[in-house]
């Protein structure tokens, strides 16, 4: 009987140790190849005119300010279409935002049916003010879905006024 020496062992796990090595090889890259997007803006020069600042792009799906007209949905129940006015922000807005927050005015709040009276900070804003109602009103959540412009806000039922289900306000 052949006693095995240091030799025959690594012969006997040769095809093992190769697959092992190789399928790593293939995975560990995928793992460390993460880099932000870059586009060199040298490359739009023309003539040594000026160059188009494009840093709004590098963060994906990033749309301007402006106003834009969106369907308002109030706790799953649509309200109607306005334009609301948006402004860019860093806060964690969704996917689908655009890395926008809409802002929000007294008249806007009154539409959506917040007792704005219940919040005193709310009251005591100027009616052409830009107010967050995530900070203004606690557990509110907004979602807006640029593609659909589609503004989901949902409001605890505690900061809306109370009225008959399905009653319009005769402003609509």
């Amino acid at each position: 009987m052949k006693i095995p020496t240091t030799t025959d062992i690594p012969q006997r796990y040769t095809w093992c140790l190769a697959g092992i090595c190789y399928s790593s090889l293939a995975i560990l890259p995928s793992f460390l190849s993460y880099a932000e997007s870059y586009f060199n803006p040298a490359f739009l020069l023309e003539n040594g005119t000026s160059v188009a600042d494009l840093s709004r792009f590098e963060r994906g799906n990033h749309q301007p300010a402006g106003v834009y007209r969106v369907d308002l949905w109030r706790n799953d129940e649509f309200i109607g279409s306005q334009d609301i006015v948006f402004e860019s922000t860093t806060e964690n807005t969704g996917d689908k935002s655009g890395g926008l927050m809409p802002c929000f005015n007294q008249v806007l709040l009154e539409r959506i049916g917040l007792n704005s009276s219940a919040f005193p900070e709310l009251a005591q804003q100027q009616n052409n003010k830009c107010i967050n109602l995530l900070k203004a009103v606690p557990d509110a959540t907004i979602n807006f879905d640029f593609a659909a412009m589609r503004l989901n806000i949902t409001i605890p039922q505690i900061a809306l006024l109370s009225s008959a289900h399905g009653v319009m306000t005769p402003t609509y």
